[in-house]
């Protein structure tokens, strides 16, 4: 018999994903979202499509009594539309904060309560301040700048299932590679336009995952009850920055000489993608690997490959000015 799974944010690139194998291997899945016209037309074979704000409690809650796991993937893209400036990522943060209180707040209403909430994090946690080789993973403490206090504070509201022994899981996401969605496709565009090059500092660290890798390390969280507090979803060999550019270079047989400080890397991704992209930790899936989760892509080299080849002229000559969120 299938799990019943709810997922609120099932309508980004990575939800979609995630819910889309859900639904292939017979789970009942529940999705909230702002719009259940859309989300029913992209997600086509869920058992309920239920509205929700990602702020107050709504009828959705019911759902929750007896799930046997919910999933939080709501929250502004950090490569959306009109992400610019030093509030940006406040903002961002923000509605992440909000929508995992209140998803916290459902779980402790109901009176079965659900096996497992899984929520979304990212490797913003382990701060951008500083370009070290240190292997960062699990066990390495939050850093100290404004991004990791927002991954904190996130971290921290869905902590608050543990109080009514709810097993927490949560996801620390790196830079996903999908075609449609997140920082891969403005990085194209800025090829395209024949201005490529390595993000400084070059020796800065760009921890990367693909996104069918993404996917299956929620459904990881949700299946493996060892999956309990952080997992790190970067794939198993980051690569700098200059090695990063260099092999989209190749990919994408355009040029990358021009190094690209952040300020002008911001006119492309928006200001908290930038810092993501520019001044990454080198952050490894400890966890994942210890659990004997076997990456499909475990080289930036293959995946590209994967992600690029299919859609590349596309891409080049009229890819998307504003992806879809991841």
């Amino acid at each position: 018999m299938g799990k019943r799974v709810i997922i609120s944010g099932a309508t980004g690139r990575l939800g979609q994903a995630l819910a889309r194998s859900l639904i292939e291997r017979g789970d009942s899945l529940v999705v909230l979202t702002r719009d259940t016209a859309a989300a029913e037309e992209r997600l086509p074979g869920a058992a309920q499509y239920l509205p929700w704000n990602g702020i107050t409690i709504g009828p959705w809650v019911d759902t929750f009594d007896g799930a046997d796991a919910v999933v939080n993937l709501t929250g502004a893209s950090l490569f959306g539309e009109g992400m610019r400036g030093r509030r940006a990522w406040e903002q961002l943060a923000r509605t992440r904060l909000l929508a995992t209180r209140v998803v916290v707040e459902g779980l402790e209403s109901v009176r079965r309560r659900p096996g497992v909430f899984v929520n979304a994090s990212g490797v913003e946690l382990y701060g951008f301040t500083g370009v070290s080789d240190t292997p960062v993973d699990e066990h390495t403490e939050p850093g100290r700048d404004a991004y990791a206090r927002g991954a904190r504070e996130w971290e921290q509201a869905a902590n608050e299932a543990r109080t009514v022994e709810v097993r927490t899981a949560l996801v620390r996401l790196g830079f996903v590679l999908d075609a449609n969605s997140g920082g891969l496709p403005l990085l194209v565009r800025q090829y395209a336009l024949r201005i490529g090059g390595p993000a400084l500092p070059l020796r800065a660290w760009r921890p990367w995952i693909h996104i069918a890798d993404a996917a299956a390390l929620f459904l990881l969280a949700i299946d493996d009850e060892r999956v309990n507090g952080p997992l790190n979803a970067t794939a198993p060999e980051p690569r700098t920055n200059e090695d990063f550019a260099q092999l989209l270079s190749k990919m994408l047989e355009r040029p990358a000489w021009l190094p690209t400080p952040g300020f002008v890397l911001e006119r492309f991704v928006g200001t908290p993608a930038a810092a993501s992209l520019s001044r990454g930790k080198r952050v490894l899936p400890g966890k994942a690997e210890e659990l004997g989760y076997r990456f499909r892509f475990r080289r930036l080299e293959d995946a590209l490959d994967d992600v690029l080849t299919p859609r590349r002229d596309s891409l080049l000559t009229s890819g998307p000015l504003h992806p879809e969120p991841i």
